[in-house]
């Protein structure tokens, strides 16, 4: 028998697609649309017959899963087949008052606790019929669990040609700039702690000319043009790309996860797993690199208050950019995080951070025309390359000064 997994499309596709993975490596199989749906066969239909069929729901708890009448009725029917419902809480969301009817406090499960998410589950629905069954690809396990996550400052590759990724450290830190910061924007308080309380890996280098020009080629991905290529400065391989934009950082994001699904059963296209979010690989958030980019330090860069040529590449010194790596890493042995390239974040833009997620999360309210961006690229002044400064542009935007970095989730 396998498991259903109830998620919303709307905001929680990559990790309903991540924590199948991990379930099935631990022997239990798994049911999700759109993954498996068979065509010409009645939607309704088949999700009433997996429910019915199944050893109990998961429902992966969201802002989207609460509004969901969909995810309602899942739920539905497998309370009235008296199914056990194990309800998974993402970025601390609690079942609304709908769901809360059907879904018992016993097996709820809290996406940050202790221990991992799939040993939970299991606890709960008992021990898959392959277990322990040997990994059926090489690289990093897609849905390691806690205890299976590197451990900080670790480096890996999930495959030949992938980025090279650092696991950071889970912390809490205070996010913006106080009043009195030398250079300081009004958009860059009010300040507030923000708590990383799940490990993380972060692209060790922004992604490369090498890196994108694989994807170029394995995916033929339309930019309308090659300026990637030939961005009016001269590039080789290890130059962090660039004329990039939030669209084109998220294609690359969804053939990294369709990559690193290829063993198992990767969403039919980028859209049916919500973009570049299907599966563990994604932009950062706009709290998760202020604390990658800061490392534990409080100072105006993560090298002090003061940041020297010997330290970044600003002021247009290089006329254009430097191969990743050129300059010392930070504390938690990232690179180019100030200067080089900006690198585009999941966020949306917000002239300040009032009413922002206090738990790592990307800010998906506000002005959704614009998307976040941080770090400052070759051509500025120091004041720009300051950890707390932020700026934004149109998802549209490809210059010369714009690149991205990837992070990637662990369960």
């Amino acid at each position: 028998m396998h498991l259903f997994i109830s998620h919303s499309t709307k905001d929680g596709a990559g990790e309903a697609l991540a924590l199948v993975a991990a379930l099935e490596r631990a022997g239990h199989r798994c049911w999700i649309a759109p993954r498996d749906v068979k065509a010409g066969v009645p939607y309704p239909g088949q999700i009433v017959a997996a429910i019915e069929g199944s050893k109990g729901l998961v429902l992966l708890v969201t802002p989207g899963a609460n509004e969901s009448p969909d995810v309602l009725q899942e739920v539905q029917i497998a309370s009235t087949a008296r199914k056990t419902i194990a309800p998974v809480m993402l970025r601390a969301t609690a079942p609304a008052a709908d769901l809360r009817y059907y879904v018992g406090v016993r097996h709820q499960i809290a996406w940050g606790e202790a221990g991992s998410v799939v040993t939970a589950l299991v606890a709960t629905f008992g021990a898959g019929a392959s277990a322990g069954a040997p990994a059926r690809r090489p690289g990093l396990d897609p849905g390691s669990s806690r205890q299976g996550a590197p451990k900080p400052g670790s480096e890996f590759r999930d495959g030949e040609g992938l980025p090279l990724m650092v696991t950071i450290p889970a912390g809490k830190f205070i996010m913006g700039s106080p009043d009195s910061e030398k250079d300081r924007y009004d958009n860059e308080g009010p300040q507030r702690e923000v708590r990383i309380g799940y490990p993380l890996a972060v692209g060790k280098f922004p992604v490369t000319v090498g890196e994108w020009r694989k994807f170029i080629a394995a995916t033929k991905h339309d930019m309308g043009d090659s300026r990637w290529a030939s961005p009016g400065f001269a590039q080789d391989d290890s130059h962090p790309v660039t004329c990039v934009n939030w669209n084109d950082a998220n294609a690359y994001i969804a053939w990294l996860n369709k990559r690193l699904w290829t063993a198992g059963a990767p969403p039919a296209s980028p859209a049916q797993a919500g973009g570049g979010a299907g599966g563990p690989y994604r932009l950062l958030s706009e709290a998760e690199w202020e604390y990658a980019c800061r490392a534990g330090t409080t100072t105006r860069y993560s090298c002090g208050d003061q940041i020297a040529s010997a330290q970044a590449n600003f002021n247009n010194k290089k006329r254009g950019t430097t191969p990743v790596g050129a300059y010392a890493a930070n504390r938690f042995g990232l690179h180019d995080m100030h200067g080089n390239v900006w690198e585009w974040l999941q966020d949306f833009w917000n002239p300040n951070y009032n009413g922002a997620p206090s738990d790592g999360s990307a800010n998906t309210a506000g002005n959704c025309s614009d998307r976040v961006h941080r770090g400052g690229s070759g051509d500025n002044d120091p004041r720009i390359l300051r950890s707390a400064v932020r700026f934004w542009n149109a998802p549209t935007l490809r210059y010369a000064s714009m690149g991205f970095r990837v992070a990637r989730t662990f369960f």
